[in-house]
């Protein structure tokens, strides 16, 4: 009785320890600097999961075979995506480089790959996991937000907010649109989902803070990228759960939050150039039709028009720098660099993005699994009523569909959403369990 008492002692710490270095390495995962915490927390996470394996072997290929059961698919069009894209980083376009392209791919996917492998292996289907993975991932967002939102802070910056003109001088960096986009999802459901009164009151407050800072800079795509989520997530909501909307309490209150944000938009919005010019350049301002118009036909017309270039930016500037030798500039640049090379943006659209990089192949699968991720959640979250499902749909939305359509970026984000799908899935576990 003591051995057995022992024995699920250290299984629950081993496991308890797993669910902490997951924890650290969702909230760096998205943090540059933050490079050895992420390593200690991936190795100490899989360190623990060794342990825990070597004491509890069966449940460990139980969870196994339960969760790549369930998500096989998903996770076999996500590995084939990442094949491809080894497979093409082996013979890219050219050489010269400072890091090969086949490193950079694995750098760019090593981490959301094994982070999906702990997934399949080690959740168990507990809901407590579920929720804390879910809590960890806003809290990531937070922490990215109080950085991104320092200029806000100092009060002298406020005379002086309403007349930002140049973008490198905003009030909050055009950088934190890429984030926004993959993690208020996140918080929006997480307001709906907590029952903690003091936690949903200061997310709320978090949701008006980063929706005020999403205006402030000035990044079109992602105000289109929040009103297409608010739009998908609330008619999925209400027409799933039609009692949802008389389930809210204090909607005087929210109403009000609402009808205050909302003027303080528009205060901003008729006070600021910055932001008037955004609104008048309409859908093209930054010059995304002209960088396809003159980019797009050369690598359609090259030898390298089924299989890409390899990953790596560099890759992309060879070839750009190659072809414009003989017809001059290539649409919108950040001047040249120390080779006398034009630095240019990669501003296309994702799945286009992923087409100089991984091909046909590549581009075809990238669109395939962001597809299937979109109707899957829909699906988990109509057949389990789990809210969590619904915050990834909402992401995948706002990130990957609508954001997509005008930036190429968050490719490595696609492949840790999979691992999501596994972690988020509580209920369906619990029955599947009962069953047995």
């Amino acid at each position: 009785m003591n051995k057995s008492i022992k024995f699920l002692k250290k299984e629950t710490f081993f496991d308890n320890c797993v669910l902490v270095f997951v924890c650290i390495y969702l909230i760096s995962e998205f943090r540059g600097h933050l490079t050895a915490i992420k390593s200690i927390s991936f190795i100490g996470a899989y360190l623990f999961f060794i342990l825990d394996y070597l004491i509890n072997k069966e449940n460990i290929f139980l969870n196994f075979r339960r969760n790549f059961k369930k998500y096989k698919l998903i996770i076999i069009i996500a590995l084939v995506f990442c094949i491809i894209m080894l497979i093409i980083s082996l013979f890219p376009y050219s050489n010269n480089v400072k890091v090969s392209s086949f490193t950079l791919t694995l750098r760019y996917i090593k981490r959301p790959l094994f982070f999906m492998l702990l997934m399949l292996f080690w959740f168990d289907g507990a809901k407590i996991k579920s929720y804390i993975i879910f809590y960890s991932v806003i809290f990531s967002f937070l922490w990215l937000s109080l950085d991104y939102s320092i200029n806000l802070w100092n009060p002298q910056n406020f005379t002086t907010m309403l007349d930002i003109n140049n973008g490198d001088d905003r009030m909050v960096s055009r950088e934190y649109a890429g984030e926004f986009d993959l993690y208020f999802p996140f918080l929006f459901l997480g307001a709906i989902i907590c029952a903690n009164k003091i936690l949903k009151s200061f997310f709320i407050v978090c949701i008006f803070v980063t929706l005020f800072m999403i205006l402030l800079t000035g990044a079109r795509g992602s105000w289109l990228a929040v009103v297409s989520m608010f739009l998908v997530v609330g008619i999925i909501l209400f027409k799933c759960n039609k009692s949802f909307l008389t389930a809210i309490k204090n909607k005087k209150t929210i109403f009000i939050c609402i009808m205050i944000f909302i003027c303080i938009s528009i205060f901003a919005i008729f006070n600021s150039d910055m932001l008037k010019g955004r609104f008048k350049q309409g859908l093209d301002g930054s010059g995304r039709m002209q960088i396809l118009e003159l980019r797009l036909p050369l690598i359609i017309n090259s030898n390298r028009a089924f299989w890409g270039l390899g990953y790596g930016k560099e890759q992309y500037i060879n070839f750009l720098h190659d072809h414009s030798q003989k017809i001059g500039e290539l649409g919108v640049n950040g001047g040249k660099d120390e080779l006398g090379r034009y630095r240019y943006f990669h501003d296309e659209p994702l799945i286009i993005g992923q087409y100089y990089h991984s091909g046909v192949l590549g581009a075809f699968m990238l669109a395939i699994l962001i597809l299937y991720m979109f109707f899957k959640s829909i699906k988990m979250y109509i057949g389990t009523s789990n809210l969590l499902f619904l915050a990834l749909c909402g992401s995948i939305v706002s990130s990957f569909i609508v954001r997509g359509f005008f930036e190429n970026y968050l490719t490595p984000q696609i492949i840790l959403f999979v691992s999501f799908f596994i972690a988020f899935d509580f209920q369906n576990r619990q029955k599947t369990t009962q069953n047995e």
